[in-house]
């Protein structure tokens, strides 16, 4: 999937979509691979008139079922669970060169993590007690995605675009047999920028100038970093496995193409350059993990007798980076 172009952005608002094309050239010489499955979608610029709408919908706790399965003790509040949905529009005219297109929709759900087991291990009595929890897990989601298209001059156009996208989520990992303390928290935030000046050169010829920067995040912050405490088939406690996980990627690409009519001919030619830059900083498995199998008696033909008790961790760096440059140039003609 191509946005504007480009590769590794991702799906525009249907609001923002202008045009959407599939295989129009699977074999041409522009693309780094087959075009089998190609599709390429073109967003919208601003109008010569202000045009906008406005979206929101929303549902509330008094009418969403509870799980059956999550109890609390008397006289303790549940969680809220709710969810509510937005979105909206607005193009239209800033001078007689340039236009504007915004964009903006959104999502907040609070959702529920049911916790359930009837092998718990009661931290005052040490007695193995029936266990069940409700955990809050909310979540957001957004994107906003603003266009300026301007006229440098008659013949040559520009235009940028910033979109910034975000989720967010609290409390996951926890539910079934993992208690409130195996959670973490989540967020990907991404921002991209490009632009492209397309300009006519003359009746027969056009040049294009494209530029990209993409910067996708990962980020996983553990409500607890203690040592993993695990009882199969009863739950699991203390800090979740997967730790502290902090991943950026940088993405660059450039382009310029012209293109030029000569007779019954089309020819076009160019050159794309890209650039990624990955590092990640990354924890799993650093905390330990204190594993109890859920056997009381001792399985047959063993010497081993008790329950069976392991310990893992993980002693090596953290820390990792790579990078990839890429050069591709071309030249057809039809």
């Amino acid at each position: 999937m191509y946005i504007d172009g480009f590769t590794a952005g991702t799906l525009p608002p249907k609001a923002s979509i202008r045009e959407i094309r599939i295989n129009q050239n699977p074999f041409s010489a522009e693309y780094d691979k087959l075009g089998y499955g190609r599709i390429e979608i073109l967003t919208k610029p601003g109008t010569d008139q202000f045009h906008g709408q406005v979206y929101f919908s929303g549902t509330t706790a008094a009418f969403n079922a509870r799980n059956p399965f999550g109890t609390l003790p008397p006289g303790t509040p549940p969680p809220d669970n709710h969810s509510t949905q937005y979105s909206g529009n607005i193009g239209g005219p800033l001078s007689k060169k340039a236009s504007l297109f915004f964009n903006a929709e959104g999502r907040d759900v609070i959702d529920l993590k049911i916790v359930s087991t009837k092998s718990f291990v009661d931290p005052n009595t040490f007695q193995i007690v029936p266990f069940s929890d409700i955990v809050p897990n909310p979540g957001r989601r957004y994107e906003i995605s603003p266009r300026l298209d301007y006229q440098l001059t008659p013949t040559n156009t520009a235009h940028g675009a910033i979109p910034v996208f975000s989720q967010y989520r609290r409390n996951e990992g926890t539910g079934q047999f993992n208690l409130a303390n195996q959670g973490s928290t989540s967020s990907m935030p991404n921002i991209l920028c490009k632009s492209a000046i397309p300009q006519v050169v003359n009746a027969k010829i056009i040049n294009e100038t494209r530029f990209q920067f993409l910067r996708t995040t990962a980020i996983q912050t553990p409500v607890s970093t203690t040592p993993t405490i695990q009882v199969q088939g009863a739950f699991t406690s203390g800090g979740n496995v997967q730790g502290v996980l902090n991943d950026a990627l940088n993405r660059y690409e450039l382009q310029n193409y012209t293109s030029m009519a000569a007779g019954k001919h089309f020819v076009k030619f160019g050159v794309r350059v890209r650039s990624n830059r990955d590092e990640n900083f990354e924890t799993a498995n650093f905390n330990g993990n204190f594993s109890f199998g859920s056997r009381v008696t001792p399985p047959p033909k063993r010497i081993l007798y008790g329950p069976q008790r392991g310990a893992h961790g993980n002693p090596g760096i953290p820390a990792v980076g790579d990078g990839l440059g890429e050069w591709t140039d071309c030249s057809e003609s039809d």
